[in-house]
Formats: C-alpha cells, sequence, structure tokens
C-alpha cells in the first residue's frame, strides 16, 4: 500500500468508553467480561466483574441493569442480556477470594451498618488500602436490605451468605447487633474516619383513617419478617398499596404465603410504576391484579374484613419530581374488602437527628457529592442513608465512592481498583456475518402456576449454549479499530458505506454510516465512533482498499 495515498479512517487519540460501562455505576468493564465468556473464559469473566464489584453473584441475581438501558445493541433489536451474563459466570465458578492476613498499616475505620455500601466500603478500605475496618450492624445478620428487604425467590439465601462471608475474609471486623446512636461518638473512641451507610428502613404512612389497624402491616416490615421465617397471617384477599419494587415483593410474597388473590392499588398508571418492568410483568404472569389511578382514603374494619374507601385519580403535569401529578375525582370513590392491607409507598433513612450532622427535608444524610463527606470532620456517608431507596449496584458504587475518598482522607492515594486480568488479554476475531441476525435469549423462568406456591428462585438462569450465544450478540463497541483505507484501489463502489450503518437497518443512510465516501478519494472520511469489532467494510470492500491494523482495547475505565 502506498503509505502517502493511505487515509487513516480512525483518530487513534479519540475513543469514547463503551455506553454500557458508563452507564453501570461502579464502572464494570462489560464488554470485556462479555469478550471472556464468547471465549469459554468463565474464569477471567468472573475476576473482570469482580475488579470494580465485591458481589458478583449478587448483582447477578438482583442488579437493576442501568448497562442494558444503554446498550448500542438494542439499536440494532434488543440490548444484550449483560446481567444474565454476569450471574451464568458466577454461578458456574467457585469463587475463591482468600482470607486477607489481618496486619493492618493504615487507620482505624468505623462502619456504621453492613448493607452493600458499608460492605462494600470496608472492602476496598480494608483489602485494598490495609486500614483497620470494624463494621457495626444493628441486625442480628449483615447484610442489610439485601437480606432484609429483598425475597428469597430473587436472592437464594444460600447464595448470598455464601458471598457475605467470601466478603467478610477481606479482613474486616464485624460486630453484629450493635447500635450506633451518635456516628460522632466513634470518633471520640479513636476511629479516624467513620462511614454512615445505614440504609433507609423507616416507611412511609399514608396518613388516612384507620391506618393503625393491626391487619394494616408495614410493607418492609412484612418482607423481613417472612424472610427471617416467621410466620405471618394474611387471609385469602390482601392488597398492596405502592408502586415500587417493595410494593411488587410484597405482593408476590403474599402470593405464595397462600393468599387467593392479591391486587397492587397504585395512585398513577401502569407505566408511572417506578419498580422493575421484568418484576411488573411477572407479577402480572403470576395472576397478581394492578389497580392504577386509585388511591385509599379510609380504612375501617368489621373485626374480621378491612373495609377500603378508595378514589379514583387521574394524572396532570409533571410535578416538582418530574413525575406526573395526581389528582382525585370528585365522585368516583369505590369501597372494597380485604383480609390485610400491605403499605410499601417508601422509604426513608431511620437516624437519630439528635446529633451534628446536617439532614435534607426528606431526612437524608447530606453530604458533599463529590466526597461524600458530611457536615462533621471526619464522618462521610453514603447508600439509602444519603441517596433514599436505590439499587443494590448504585450502593455498591457509593460504597466504592466513600473507599476511595476515606482513603485520600487519611493521606492514602485513594486507589482501591483491583487488577486480576491484564488489559489487552484477548485477541479478537472478525464478526462472523450472521452475528447480527442472533436473536437474544429469554432467561428461563420457573412455571408460572408452580411458582405461585413456593419460594424457589424464579429466573432459571442461563445454560452454556445460551450465555455464549448471547456474548456473540455484543457489538464490542470498547475496541479500537485503526482502519486505514488505499485511495488508489478504492473504486467508489459504496459497498463499504452501504454495510456501516449504525443500526443495519438503514444501509444506504449516510446520516448512519461511519464511512463516508465522497466524490474522489480526498473525500473518505470516518465519521462518529466505530461500532468495534465489526470489521464488515473489511469484509465486504470488493478490491481489498480497506485494511485493519492492530486491535487495541482501551487502557483501564
Amino acid at each position: 500500500m502506498d503509505v502517502a495515498n493511505a487515509v487513516d479512517v480512525i483518530d487513534k487519540g479519540e475513543f469514547e468508553q463503551p455506553r454500557c460501562t458508563l452507564a453501570c455505576p461502579a464502572g464494570i468493564d462489560i464488554p470485556r467480561y462479555i469478550r471472556a465468556i464468547r471465549l469459554g473464559e468463565y474464569e477471567n469473566a468472573l475476576k473482570i466483574i469482580r475488579e470494580k464489584i465485591p458481589f458478583p453473584t449478587i448483582c447477578g441475581y438482583v442488579c437493576s441493569r442501568f448497562c442494558e438501558m444503554h446498550c448500542r445493541r438494542q439499536e440494532v433489536d434488543e440490548p444484550v442480556a449483560v446481567n444474565a451474563l454476569k450471574r451464568f459466570v458466577a454461578d458456574r465458578i467457585q469463587d475463591n477470594m482468600h482470607s486477607v492476613p489481618r496486619n493492618f498499616k493504615g487507620k482505624k475505620i468505623a462502619v456504621v451498618g453492613a448493607g452493600p455500601a458499608g460492605l462494600t466500603a470496608a472492602y476496598y478500605l480494608s483489602k485494598v488500602c490495609n486500614h483497620q475496618v470494624t463494621v457495626f450492624e444493628s441486625r442480628v445478620k449483615i447484610g442489610g436490605m439485601l437480606d432484609g428487604g429483598i425475597p428469597v425467590y430473587r436472592l437464594p439465601r444460600e447464595i448470598l451468605n455464601k458471598e457475605l462471608d467470601l466478603v467478610k475474609n477481606a479482613g474486616m471486623e464485624i460486630k453484629t447487633g450493635t447500635k450506633i446512636v451518635n456516628p460522632e461518638s466513634l470518633l471520640q473512641k479513636g476511629f479516624a474516619a467513620v462511614f454512615v451507610a445505614v440504609g433507609a428502613w423507616e416507611s412511609r404512612k399514608l396518613d388516612i383513617p384507620g391506618e393503625e389497624n393491626p391487619n394494616v402491616l408495614d410493607g418492609l416490615e412484612f418482607l423481613n419478617a417472612v424472610n427471617s421465617g416467621q410466620i405471618v397471617k394474611i387471609g385469602s384477599n390482601v392488597a398492596v398499596v405502592g408502586g415500587g419494587n417493595v410494593a411488587i415483593d410484597a405482593a408476590r410474597t403474599a402470593l405464595r404465603l397462600g393468599a387467593s388473590t392479591v391486587s397492587i392499588i397504585y395512585r398513577r398508571g401502569r407505566e408511572e410504576m417506578p419498580a422493575s418492568h421484568d418484576e411488573i410483568e411477572e407479577a402480572l404472569d403470576e395472576g397478581i391484579n394492578i389497580m392504577a389511578l386509585i388511591t385509599p382514603t379510609k380504612i375501617v374494619s368489621d373485626g374480621k374484613k378491612l373495609r377500603v374507601d378508595l378514589i379514583r385519580m387521574r394524572l396532570g403535569g409533571l410535578d416538582e419530581t418530574r413525575r406526573r401529578s395526581q389528582e382525585q375525582i370528585h365522585g368516583s370513590q369505590v369501597t372494597l374488602d380485604f383480609d390485610t392491607l400491605i403499605v410499601a409507598i417508601g422509604l426513608s433513612p431511620s437516624l437519630n437527628k439528635d446529633t451534628r450532622l446536617a439532614f435534607h427535608k426528606n431526612g437524608t444524610i447530606t453530604v458533599d457529592p463529590a466526597t461524600l463527606a458530611t457536615s462533621i470532620t471526619g464522618i462521610f456517608a453514603g447508600g439509602d442513608a444519603v441517596s433514599g431507596p436505590a439499587t443494590v449496584i448504585e450502593a455498591i458504587a457509593s460504597g466504592r465512592k466513600a473507599a476511595r475518598n476515606i482513603d485520600i482522607y487519611l493521606g492514602g492515594d485513594g486507589v482501591i481498583d483491583e487488577h486480576f486480568v491484564p488489559q489487552g488479554d484477548y485477541n479478537v476475531e472478525s464478526w462472523e456475518e450472521n452475528i447480527l441476525n442472533i436473536s437474544r435469549q429469554r432467561m428461563p423462568l420457573q412455571d408460572n402456576f408452580e411458582r405461585k406456591s413456593n419460594f424457589n428462585i424464579v429466573e432459571l438462569g442461563f445454560n452454556e449454549s445460551m450465555a455464549k450465544a448471547e456474548a456473540d450478540r455484543c457489538l464490542r463497541c470498547d475496541l479500537k479499530l485503526p482502519i486505514t483505507v488505499d485511495t488508489n484501489n478504492c473504486i467508489h463502489c459504496y459497498v463499504c458505506q452501504q454495510v456501516c450503518s449504525f443500526t443495519y437497518q438503514d444501509a444506504c443512510n449516510p446520516e448512519k454510516a461511519r464511512i463516508i465516501i465522497g466524490d474522489n478519494p480526498s473525500k473518505i472520511q470516518y465519521k462518529g465512533t466505530c461500532i468495534g469489532g465489526c470489521s464488515l467494510c473489511i469484509k465486504y470492500c470488493t478490491t481489498g482498499a480497506i485494511s485493519l491494523g492492530e486491535i487495541k482495547e482501551p487502557q483501564g475505565i
């Protein structure tokens, strides 16, 4: 090839991180571990996930999948089932993280709360930063909302406990059954820093007459009681008020306890429900009824049944929370009878306000968003106690952020990332032609009818063939492709432009194409960010004018 006439199509100095990784709160290198699955290197895949989170298996079961919402593959058909792949390797590979000898050289740090945020911070501060960490947990068991709030049909307790045991091996000391009323007292006891991660356990009330009836249950307390093995009597006709994940979990749990009819009462429309779409669909498949645009106004008991007065609602414009406002429709009242009413309309942190910590009006702790530092020097806070009820992966990300900034506060470098698999370890072949025709693999589910009467896991997981097929769907948009065009051999047939469509549905659309062929060789240009492992322009070039240099992986994330 005549170098003088070769056009370097890709600007090697500019490359954006893959959208899936950017969307992941913990920054997991998603294309990299999917690539390991494609190659059958399952242990490496798990190690790559563990480089960013201490709970790969737990996340494989309950992650909220922000990555999939931003996956470029959905511009072709559907996003890659990223989380199902994470669970596949976590289920398949025995995690061999060993105990860390307690020979600490760092400072004494206290963590208040043994949920995902607190344990994540403790993990990195002890294992990576070599600090002496003590975790204080008011409950008898660790895990926080993982144990107390998530039903076992979503997260089996043997899975949860096994991974919690692994994390405890990072070298931290854990004191359960120990409630810390005032975090500042820990500074006075010789701890150099404190991280408050107590979660959000206080349920909001309906504030309507009759709510104090003993057959009106708190949603989170209900789930916690069932998860701990207590016998909870709810009767045959149950209603749950709320539209979030706790409400869905409570409704599905009530069904498994033997309720013949379970209804969800929600003041907005079904499309406004904040619960996971998959959880809503699974609840509907199980026969749970969703009563949208209606809200309770009064509860009366005749000694046996609850008579619940409800009124229908209509939606208005966006309110201060950027959600649709609602107003009552006068004259639309109805009265329904239930054996039990479960209230799950939101959670807030249950914190002692008699401290020097600053709080927002909603009860969450005020922090510096960049460092998670509170109003008291040496005390940091994160997780649901700061954000309000959020997701497991967001709590883990908050714990990572806290660990980094606490280490810097104590004089460290704030480096918490672990590196188990060298970058650039994979030689990536070009796509097969049929890759765009591979359909998304569907998660196998326990039978709709059978699962209503048991607490066995609902989502059964991918087998190996399903995992490999799904991994093949990844567009590998993290890879740098130094493409060159020999303008002496280019005959302006436009085939490269036709196959270089981002969606592969508008093949001849110049607005979609990444290679633009002009009227003469000087007009050949690269446009935008290349889809990593495609190479279709090279494959279909009729004259061999397009070639590919060395594939390079981005260095870190």
